[in-house]
C-alpha cells in the first residue's frame, strides 16, 4: 500500500498548525501549557476484506480432481472473505503542550468491534476455480468465523483552535499518525470430511487425513493515519468538555501462523498458512474532557 496520499495531508498539516501557532503565540491570545485528557465513545469500522493462500499441494475428495489418476498436484490455494463489523466501543488518553492556537499531543486509543465474516471465493493459488466433485457420497463440514477486531493505537497528534468562535467554545481541526497494534480476536476454522452412504466405505487414506482446523489470535504492528475534527467547551480556566470526530486509516494487515491439524502436515509438520485484511477504516465519535495543568 501507497502512503504518500497518508503523509502528504498530515505533514502539510503539521506545517500550517506551526505557522499558526508562531502566529498566535506573538499575539498573546492563549497562554501555553501542558495538558491531559481522554474520551470515550463509538466507533464504526468499514467493510474489510480478508485474503489469504498456502502452499497445500493436495486435492480433496469433494473436487472433481480426486477423480483423475494420477490425481493432481496444486501450488497451494487462494481464499477470501468479506469482514462486517458493528459499531464498537473506543477510549482514547491523551497528554499534549498548548502552544498559541496549536497543540502537540501523544494519544493512545483503543477500539474493539465484533466481526461477522462471510465467504467469497475459494481457488487454487494461480486462480482457477475448483469444481465438485460427481456422484460421490464423500461431503465436507466447514466452518469459520472471528470473535472481534481490536486497533490499539500510538499517535502523535497535531490540533488547530479556532478559539473565540463563541465565548467558551473552541473548535478544532486536526492531524495524526502513528502504530496501530492490531488483534484479530478468535480466528476459527474447520474442514471435516465424511462419507454420507453410512455403508462403512474404506478409503485410502481415510477421510479423516483431509480435516483440518484452526484456533488462534492474529496480531500484527501497522501503520496508522488520523484526521480530526472537534469542539470544546470550557467549563472553568482548566477544564473543559468537548465533542471529537475521528476518521482512521489503517494499512495492510498481515499475519503468517500454523493450523491446529491440517492434511498438508504429513509433508510439513511446520505448514503456514498467510492472511492479509485490507480495507480498515474507521469513525469514531467521543465525548472528552481536558484539563489543563501547572498555575
Amino acid at each position: 500500500m501507497r502512503f504518500a496520499s497518508l503523509f502528504a495531508p498530515v505533514a502539510c498539516g503539521v506545517l500550517v498548525l506551526s505557522l499558526a501557532s508562531d502566529a498566535a503565540a506573538q499575539s498573546g491570545e492563549r497562554r501555553s501549557g501542558w495538558y491531559i485528557g481522554g474520551g470515550v465513545g463509538a466507533n464504526w469500522a468499514s467493510e474489510i476484506e480478508q485474503t489469504g493462500f498456502n502452499r497445500d499441494p493436495l486435492c480433496y475428495p469433494t473436487d472433481a480432481c480426486f477423480d483423475q489418476d494420477p490425481r493432481p498436484e496444486f501450488p497451494g490455494y487462494r481464499w477470501a472473505y468479506d469482514l462486517d463489523s458493528p459499531a464498537g466501543p473506543a477510549f482514547e488518553l491523551a497528554a499534549g503542550y498548548a502552544l498559541g492556537r496549536t497543540r502537540l499531543e501523544l494519544s493512545f486509543g483503543q477500539r474493539r468491534n465484533d466481526v461477522d465474516q462471510m465467504f467469497s471465493s475459494v481457488t487454487t493459488f494461480d486462480g482457477v476455480a475448483l469444481e465438485d466433485r460427481r456422484n460421490s457420497t464423500v461431503t465436507s463440514n466447514t466452518t469459520s468465523s472471528i470473535d472481534d477486531l481490536r486497533v490499539r493505537t500510538l499517535a502523535f497528534n497535531a490540533y488547530y483552535d479556532f478559539r473565540n468562535a463563541a465565548t467558551g467554545f473552541s473548535p478544532y481541526v486536526g492531524a495524526g499518525v502513528g502504530p496501530a497494534f492490531v488483534d484479530v480476536r478468535g480466528v476459527r476454522f474447520s474442514d471435516e470430511y465424511f462419507d454420507t452412504a453410512g455403508n462403512g466405505a474404506a478409503h485410502d487414506p481415510p477421510l479423516s487425513s483431509y480435516n483440518a482446523s484452526l484456533d488462534a489470535d492474529f496480531s500484527d504492528t501497522v501503520l496508522a493515519g488520523h484526521l480530526h475534527a472537534g469542539a470544546d467547551f470550557g467549563v472553568n480556566a482548566r477544564t473543559a468538555l468537548g465533542v471529537k470526530l475521528t476518521w482512521s486509516m489503517l494499512s495492510d494487515v498481515e499475519y503468517t501462523g500454523t493450523y491446529d491439524l491440517h492434511a498438508a502436515q504429513r509433508f510439513n509438520p511446520d505448514f503456514t498458512h498467510t492472511d492479509t485484511f485490507t480495507g480498515a477504516r474507521y469513525w469514531s465519535l467521543q465525548f472528552t474532557v481536558r484539563y489543563v495543568l501547572g498555575g
